[in-house]
C-alpha cells in the first residue's frame, strides 16, 4: 500500500511538469528489493502511462517542428541503450549529478543560453538531433525516459515551461517505447502487479498534468520542474 501512495504521488507531482517519473518509480522499486534490471523495465511501463497524459494535457503547447529532430535519433538510440543489458550505475551517477545542478539552476534568476526558435534552419536542427542521439542512448541505458534531460536544455535554449513539458512528454513516450521494446526480450514483469501500478499512475499523471497544462502559470511550472530535476537527481545519484 505503501509503495502504491508512493507511485500515486511521484506520477502526481512529475506529470506536473510534462514528466512521466522513471527515475522516482526506479528509486521506488529499488527501496522495495525489486531486482533494478526488472525495477527499470516497470518504471518504463509506468513512464509510458503518465507521458501519455502528460502529452494529452499539454498537447496544445506542442510544437512538431522542435520535437521531431530530437525524437528522430533519440527513439533508436534509447533501443541500443536498452538492448544493451547494462546496470548503468556509472551513468546514472554522472547524470544525477547533472540533473541535480540543472534543478539547481532553474530555482535561481533564470535565463536562456539560447533561443531555439530563433535558430537557423541547419543549427537548429544539428543542435537538436546531436542532443536527442546523446539523450536517447543515455535513457535507454539507464531505463528512463530521458524527460529529466531534455527539460533543462529546452529551458536553456529558450522555450517556456509548458512548451518543454509538451516536448519533453512527448520525447518520453516514444523513448520509453524504444527503451521498452529493447528490454522485454531480457525480462519478465509480472502483469498483476503491473497492472495495478499502471492503474494507480495513471490517475496521479491525469490529475497532475492537467494542473500543469491548464492551471498552473509558467513561473510555477518552471519552479515544479526544477523541484522535480533536483529531486531527480539525487536519486539517480544515490540509490
Amino acid at each position: 500500500m505503501l509503495l502504491t501512495t508512493a507511485l500515486f504521488l511521484a506520477a502526481l507531482l512529475y506529470s506536473s511538469v510534462g514528466h512521466g517519473g522513471g527515475s522516482a518509480y526506479i528509486a521506488l522499486f529499488h527501496l522495495s528489493g525489486m531486482d533494478a534490471y526488472v525495477a527499470s523495465s516497470t518504471a518504463l511501463v509506468l513512464n509510458l502511462a503518465v507521458s501519455g497524459t502528460a502529452f494529452f494535457n499539454y498537447r496544445r503547447f506542442f510544437s512538431l517542428k522542435h520535437a521531431l529532430p530530437f525524437v528522430v535519433v533519440s527513439v533508436p538510440a534509447a533501443y541500443i541503450g536498452g538492448s544493451m543489458n547494462l546496470s548503468g550505475d556509472v551513468i546514472r551517477t554522472v547524470t544525477g549529478v547533472l540533473v541535480f545542478l540543472a534543478g539547481v539552476r532553474m530555482l535561481v534568476r533564470f535565463r536562456a543560453f539560447k533561443n531555439l526558435k530563433g535558430m537557423e534552419t541547419f543549427k537548429r536542427i544539428s543542435v537538436s538531433l546531436i542532443t536527442g542521439a546523446v539523450l536517447g542512448l543515455v535513457a535507454g541505458i539507464i531505463g528512463i525516459g530521458g524527460g529529466i534531460f531534455l527539460s533543462p536544455v529546452l529551458m536553456f535554449l529558450g522555450l517556456n515551461s509548458k512548451e518543454t513539458a509538451s516536448i519533453s512528454s512527448f520525447f518520453i513516450l516514444v523513448n520509453s517505447s524504444g527503451g521498452l521494446l529493447a528490454r522485454l526480450r531480457f525480462v519478465h514483469l509480472d502483469p498483476v502487479s503491473t497492472s495495478v501500478w499502471i492503474a494507480v499512475v495513471l490517475v496521479g499523471g491525469a490529475v497532475g498534468s492537467f494542473l500543469g497544462a491548464h492551471r498552473f502559470r509558467n513561473r510555477t511550472v518552471r519552479v515544479l520542474l526544477g523541484l522535480v530535476l533536483i529531486v531527480a537527481g539525487v536519486k539517480l545519484t544515490f540509490t
